[in-house]
């Protein structure tokens, strides 16, 4: 062979080693970057659902206030509307939210005590605005069948049996009422 001949095919190989080369260290760069850009997505997950778990905690807390105590029988005493209303807001953002088990299991069982508090505080509410004369009325007598009703329905016997003799106490007191009037 001669000189041209070996000289062309020493670049000719040098070429083909070069792109080799240039392609190996391509698809490891971007190999590398698709690594890393898993890694940041994994990350901005992870401190999603973690800012998301110390929202469900608040929500939690804030529930959990709704009740005198932890045994969650009786409303604490300064329970109003707006504060149901703000709670239910909430509820209804984290439930449309993408949440871990750990987060979601939290979340269903803060929806557990929130409508039993707010059937709760409805009842309450309810007693509250009846008095005797309204119990003599049609209208007065289907709002104390329908917070009876609620009051039978909607409140779980099993953990809150003291907060129903009290309002059922409430609503025989209120029947006597009417009764000794009449």
């Amino acid at each position: 062979m001669n000189k041209k001949t070996v000289i062309g095919l020493l670049i000719l190989l040098t070429v083909i080693v070069a792109g080799i080369s240039t392609y190996i260290i391509i698809d490891q760069y971007q190999a590398k970057q698709e690594s890393i850009r898993q890694e940041e997505a994994a990350r901005l997950l992870a401190e999603e659902q973690a800012k998301k778990q110390i929202e469900i905690q608040a929500l939690a807390e804030k529930v959990l206030a709704l009740f005198d105590n932890e045994d969650k029988v009786f409303l604490a005493a300064d329970i109003t509307e707006e504060k149901i209303k703000e709670i239910s807001d909430m509820i209804s953002i984290q439930e449309g939210e993408n949440l871990n088990d750990e987060s979601m299991l939290l979340l269903n069982s803060i929806l557990i005590d929130f409508r039993q508090a707010k059937a709760m505080f409805n009842i309450q509410e309810g007693i509250a605005s009846l008095t005797p004369e309204s119990l003599l009325t049609e209208e007065g007598a289907a709002q104390l069948n329908e917070i009876q009703t609620a009051l039978n329905e909607k409140i779980d016997l099993d953990t809150k049996a003291l907060f129903i003799e009290q309002q059922q106490a409430l609503i025989d007191e209120l029947k006597a009422q009417v009764q000794s009037t009449s």
